[in-house]
């Protein structure tokens, strides 16, 4: 049985073009609820029929993406026009009158509820079809019969809308209400099926809802602006890239938008550079994976390009949820490094390597903002990762450099030109360094790692100035909450940031 709530009330009233205006329920996030609709035409439409609770997205139970390009099905273009007009369906029909529409279907009660209302209808076989995609002179009918708008007065003149066509009244009585503007060059394009933001936008007009500006969404990873929205809605790749003296140059860390820099056996560091709106195509040398990695990993749901590693390091950090890619076509070995430091990968090609795997974006790093007013002047850090091996960055009034040494370290671009290593912004996260062992009975070597979880000092530089402060958090899967030593928010200066893993037995210099 289907209760309809006011359902006579909201046809002789609400559907003659007088529904109120729905307004939002609150500014949606920068960028809006959905992750795949940014800067598109239809995206503040998009947001009205979110708010008005006319669409929940297309990925239940994320709901974080709304599909705006895929066609709307008929039986999906029911259960939207339904929640429009208000009605509140608490069953499945009893009976339904289309033998093709399942009474366990999501959409046979809207259908059931709008057929008897005289809004939709069948075909000539007695079929609904609510697989087939909804056509825009079907979109035309249905919306003119919802809000019982009656005939036209005029003609629209859209060129490929004949007068005797079953669909141009309804066409011509659409262009008159302005829900439709047509598809250009005067065209209705009638057989078209309708788009999803299609819908939004011609939803949004009929049932006058309030259409729902966004603010621009900044990059999760840097607090910067998204230069092409359509490299948002996908996830991170994180390469480890090999630090050896016979790694070096390496390539790729340009293009990187973080690079996590952690300790790892024989006193040297290695770094593990993440990648979400860039694709550089080379980036290298690849090295194996370390456990400190699953804690920096997890909080942001990255796909991890390794060239391997010990295999119960690698089996803890799939069982943790890390995804892992090893093998794939998207790495390559050069002839000029020496092995094991000649593997390279392509970052589009990683990728690809990673189907089946969810590809929803990183969430923000961490609060971007300035620098508290107390932090002070501070041009150079130095970290003494090892006695052979100590890192300084120095800043250079722009940037900061990385100098290993006493020298200027240098990367080598894909075209072959060496370039200084910089980064906008340097953290530091210091913790308790401990050996990791492999489990018993299983062949392997212990490796050291930082401990992540608890909390620890911290040092953020920016600018030319620093400022002292504690990273907190307690699961791996928690991403890092930065304060200051009064225990205030710490927000990071949007840019690309260079983060050291630090082990706390080990000395930081820095310098006015």
């Amino acid at each position: 049985m289907i209760r309809v709530r006011s359902f006579a009330a909201v046809l002789i009233l609400g559907l003659l073009g007088l529904l109120a205006s729905v307004p939002a329920k609150g500014q949606p996030p920068p960028g809006g609820t959905f992750i795949d609709d940014d800067g598109i035409i239809h995206e503040p439409a998009i947001e009205a029929i979110a708010a008005a609770a006319i669409t929940n997205g297309c990925n239940p139970p994320l709901r974080t993406r709304f599909c705006p390009s895929r066609p709307v099905k008929r039986g999906e273009a029911s259960t939207f026009l339904v929640r429009a007009l208000g009605a509140e369906l608490t069953a499945a029909p009893a009976s339904g009158r289309f033998p093709d529409v399942s009474a366990s279907a999501y959409y046979a009660a809207p259908i059931e509820h709008l057929a008897a209302a005289g809004v939709l209808t069948g075909y000539l076989d007695g079929t609904f079809r609510p697989e087939a995609t909804l056509t825009r002179a079907e979109m035309g009918a249905v919306l003119v019969r919802a809000l019982q708008a009656g005939p036209p007065q005029s003609t629209a003149g859209f060129v490929d809308v004949p007068a005797q066509a079953w669909f141009a009244g309804h066409v011509d009585r659409l262009a008159e209400l302005g829900i439709t503007r047509g598809c250009g060059a005067k065209a209705f394009c009638p057989d078209a099926p309708v788009s999803r933001a299609e819908m939004a936008t011609f939803l949004t007009r009929a049932f006058h809802l309030t259409a729902v500006p966004t603010v621009a969404r900044l990059a999760p990873l840097t607090g910067l602006p998204i230069a092409d929205p359509a490299t948002f809605p996908r996830r991170g790749i994180a390469v480890k890239i090999d630090n050896h003296r016979g790694a070096r140059p390496q390539t790729g860390m340009a293009d990187a938008e973080v690079v996590f820099e952690t300790l790892v056996e024989d006193e040297l560091t290695r770094w593990m550079a993440l990648y979400h709106l860039t694709d550089p195509s080379k980036v290298g040398p690849i090295r194996s994976a370390r456990p400190t990695d699953t804690g920096l990993l997890l909080p942001l749901g990255a796909t991890l390009a390794v060239s391997g590693g010990q295999p119960w390091i690698l089996d803890q950090m799939e069982v943790s949820g890390v995804p892992i890619i090893r093998g794939s076509a998207g790495f390559r070995r050069i002839a000029e490094r020496m092995a094991p430091h000649n593997l390279y990968g392509d970052v589009a090609a990683l990728r690809l390597a990673g189907a089946g795997w969810s590809d929803e974006p990183p969430p923000p790093l961490w609060q971007f903002g300035p620098l508290p007013a107390s932090s002070t002047l501070a041009s150079r850090l130095t970290l003494h990762w090892s006695d052979p091996l100590a890192v300084t960055w120095e800043w250079t009034g722009a940037r900061y450099r990385r100098v290993v040494d006493g020298l200027v370290e240098n990367e080598l671009t894909a075209h072959g030109r060496l370039n200084p290593i910089v980064t906008d912004v340097v953290i530091v996260l210091v913790g308790e360094v401990h050996t990791v062992s492999p489990p018993p009975g299983t062949v392997g070597r212990p490796v050291p790692a930082i401990e992540t979880i608890g909390s620890g000092q911290a040092m953020v530089m920016a600018g030319g100035r620093l400022v002292l402060g504690e990273w907190h958090r307690d699961r791996l899967t928690d991403p890092f909450l930065l304060k200051t030593t009064t225990g205030e928010p710490l927000a990071v200066p949007p840019g690309r940031a260079w983060i050291s893993v630090f082990p706390s037995n080990r000395p930081i210099w820095s310098h006015s």
